[in-house]
C-alpha cells in the first residue's frame, strides 16, 4: 500500500482584505490547501512604512455583524448563522483578535415583516423585543439581541498572524489580470 499524498493543493487568493484573509484563513486551516494571499495593501502597512491606502477598503469599512436573509435564502441564512456562532467564539476565545460581543437594536418599518420572525431570531443571544413605546417613528417591531463588532485595524493583523502561523503566504503585488494570479 502507497502512502497517502501529503501534497497540498496550491492556492492564490487575492487581496489582503477582511473576506480575502478570511477565506485564506478558512483554507489553509483545513491542510488541503497550502495557500498564498498576494494583495497590493496587506496589514503590514497598517503600521509600517507604506501606510494605509485610501483605496484598500477593509481599515476604514466599518464591520458589525447584523443578518439580512429572508426565511427562502436558506444558504444566506446559513452563512449568518455559521459567521454569527465562528465570530462569537473569536471574540470568547481569543479578545486580541478585534472582535466584540455588543448589543444590537433593530428596528424595521415593514408591517409585513412584523408580523414574521426574522430567521435569525431562533439563534441568536439575549434576544428581547424592545418595548413599543422605545421605537423610533414609523418602526413596525424592534429587537435586541447580542451582535458582533469589528475593529477592523486590530483582525486584519490577527488574521494574516494566524494565516502565517500556519504556513500561508502573504504577498504584495498589484495583479493587472485575475490570470496573473498563477505567478505566485
Amino acid at each position: 500500500m502507497s502512502p497517502p499524498n501529503t501534497r497540498k493543493t496550491p492556492v492564490v487568493v487575492v487581496g489582503c482584505g477582511v473576506i480575502g484573509l478570511t477565506t485564506a484563513l478558512i483554507l489553509q486551516r483545513s491542510q488541503k490547501y497550502a495557500v498564498t494571499v498576494v494583495g497590493r495593501e496587506t496589514p503590514d502597512d497598517l503600521h509600517g512604512p507604506h501606510g494605509i491606502s485610501q483605496d484598500w477598503t477593509s481599515p476604514f469599512a466599518g464591520a458589525n455583524w447584523r443578518p439580512y436573509s429572508l426565511d427562502h435564502e436558506q444558504q444566506v441564512r446559513a452563512a449568518e448563522e455559521e459567521t454569527y456562532f465562528r465570530m462569537r467564539d473569536i471574540a470568547r476565545i481569543t479578545p486580541q483578535a478585534g472582535v466584540t460581543v455588543l448589543p444590537m437594536a433593530d428596528f424595521g418599518a415593514d408591517k409585513a415583516e412584523a408580523k414574521t420572525s426574522p430567521p435569525f431570531l431562533s439563534y441568536v443571544q439575549n434576544l428581547r423585543e424592545i418595548n413599543s413605546a422605545l421605537w423610533p417613528p414609523n418602526a413596525a417591531f424592534g429587537y435586541t439581541y447580542d451582535s458582533l463588532v469589528v475593529n477592523v485595524l486590530q483582525y486584519l493583523p490577527w488574521l494574516a498572524a494566524e494565516l502565517r502561523k500556519l504556513g500561508g503566504v502573504i504577498k504584495r503585488a498589484e495583479l493587472k489580470h485575475i490570470a496573473d494570479a498563477v505567478k505566485y
